[in-house]
């Protein structure tokens, strides 16, 4: 199933990475330096997204289907770190 990572840099500055893991494998990575989309082709129920990068105002994220935790998030102007679970698609 395909599955979308959406950002928004607030300030208009940023990076974001994102890691597909199935079973603790790598599936994959895309990342964007600008407000944007990280598509991911094949995602499963379970799958995990390891999620870096840094934006100099705030980022708002959202993966496309049901994760836990949910989304959308806010990271504050920073490093951006977090872990997400598909859960539904």
């Amino acid at each position: 199933m395909p599955v979308n990572i959406n950002v928004i840099f607030k300030s208009g500055v940023g990076q974001l990475n994102a890691e597909q893991f199935r079973k603790g494998a790598s599936l994959g990575t895309g990342s964007t330096d600008k407000t944007g989309t990280i598509p991911f082709a094949d995602v499963q129920v379970g799958d995990a997204f390891s999620i870096s990068g840094a934006c100099a105002g705030t980022a708002d994220m959202t993966i496309s289907v049901t994760t836990v935790p949910a989304t959308p998030v806010t990271f504050q102007a920073g490093n951006i770190f977090g872990s997400f679970t598909i859960t539904k698609i």
